[in-house]
């Protein structure tokens, strides 16, 4: 019995020990992180005592050699000047001129590569290669209806009747007369149709038999012009199975003006390219040219569809009309090269719809050219355009190359 509370005693003893070591450590933990602590903070003591005896021996050297003096010596007094060192007026003026200018200029420079549109005839030429053969400023509307809403008719003695007189001049005095020409544009609006009729009334002016035929069947502009609208026309002769005298006879509108006459659109077929590829509308050409001086096909614009390119390849050439304010460059050269490809001759430009107070490139150039062009060979403003003043050698001399003397060696080795 007593070994047993012994023992007892003895466990418990143990317990007590056991409970007073934990208590300990849980004392000592603390401690021993403070003691840590306490040790990098010396260490950190030791360093910024060495780096402040480091720093306290930098300054000392400092003092002893300022203590040593420096050996000067005055060379000579300075002077005070009279006159004003900056700023200079002539060269501060200098500055702001070279600075206005080139501000100026790189100004214009920028706004020149945004604005894609061609500036002069000599503009167009430099990037298209093609004579610009006539500058028609914009003309206002007049009265009448049809054909007496034409200029070219109702004010023979205009400033804007010259720009197409000029026009004829030019594709009728060189080495090949263009007998067949398409006149086409680069996209629609470019007024076309507008230069066609006014040429055409032109060409019948000057005694020339003329046929206008209207190839554009999808947007007939020249039908809806001279008010044809529900008449028969081309439509209807490329689809007779008569004779093409005989048919063109039921479709022509014959002498709408003197020596003027016109094959409108007629109705508008579903397969327009088709039947201007076909053989019908070859044998129309070959008929028309033996009965009429001079003929003019009026086509869609050529970057639209393909049908400019289709009768391209039947006629003599082609014009094409461009509008500076409105046609960008890449679409117009975009047009050149179509034909180009095709080897289609391009017979020229005709700059339309050109404003008086555009700017003086367009219009000095048109005034000087295109109008006052005939002011020194015998009509012009407010003069008959008599055909013997249009005989001038001088005149011919406007196509001696190009376009339309190459039309006239190709018949000529042809021949």
């Amino acid at each position: 019995q007593m070994a047993k509370q012994k023992l007892q005693h003895t466990l418990e003893k143990q317990h007590q020990i056991l409970a007073q070591l934990q208590h300990e450590k849980r004392v000592a933990m603390p401690i021993a992180k403070l003691q840590a602590r306490i040790e990098f903070v010396k260490d950190t003591l030791d360093r910024l005592r060495k780096d402040y005896d480091l720093l306290l021996d930098r300054i000392n050297r400092l003092d002893l050699g300022k203590d040593q003096g420096l050996l000067t010596e005055i060379v000579s007094p300075p002077s005070v000047s009279t006159s004003q060192v900056w700023p200079k007026l002539i060269v501060v003026a200098l500055i702001s001129v070279t600075l206005g200018l080139g501000s100026g200029l790189a100004a214009v420079y920028v706004l020149d590569l945004l604005d894609d549109r061609f500036r002069s005839p000599e503009d167009l030429r430099l990037h298209l290669g093609v004579p610009v053969l006539a500058m028609v400023r914009q003309m206002e509307p007049i009265g009448g209806s049809g054909i007496d809403s034409v200029h070219t008719l109702a004010k023979p003695n205009a400033v804007e009747t010259e720009a197409f007189r000029t026009l004829r001049t030019a594709l009728s005095f060189s080495e090949a007369q263009a007998h067949r020409i398409v006149v086409t544009s680069t996209e629609p609006s470019d007024g076309k149709t507008t230069i066609l009729v006014n040429l055409a009334v032109a060409f019948a002016q000057s005694g020339k038999k003329t046929l206008v035929i209207d190839a554009d069947m999808r947007r007939p502009g020249l039908t809806t012009l001279l008010e044809l609208k529900g008449t028969k026309g081309l439509s209807h002769v490329l689809r007779d199975p008569l004779p093409i005298h005989e048919s063109v006879a039921k479709n022509l509108i014959a002498s709408i003006t003197e020596r003027l006459d016109v094959i409108p659109s007629g109705p508008r077929p579903m397969n327009p390219a088709e039947l201007l590829a076909s053989d019908r509308f070859s044998e129309l050409l070959a008929w028309a040219e033996t009965v009429y001086d001079q003929i003019l096909v009026d086509a869609p614009p050529v970057l639209a569809v393909s049908d400019p390119t289709i009768v391209g390849r039947l006629v003599d050439g082609v014009l094409l009309v461009v509008r500076p304010d409105k046609n960008r460059r890449k679409m117009v050269i975009r047009a050149v090269d179509t034909f180009s490809t095709l080897d289609i001759p391009l017979l020229g430009l005709v700059v339309n719809r050109v404003k008086p107070d555009s700017g003086g490139d367009y219009y000095g150039y048109g005034y000087g050219y295109g109008y006052g062009y005939g002011y020194g060979y015998g009509y012009g403003y407010g003069h008959d355009d008599s055909d013997a003043s249009e005989e001038s050698g001088e005149e011919g001399a406007l196509t001696q190359d190009g376009p339309l003397a190459e039309i006239g060696r190709r018949r000529a080795h042809a021949a």
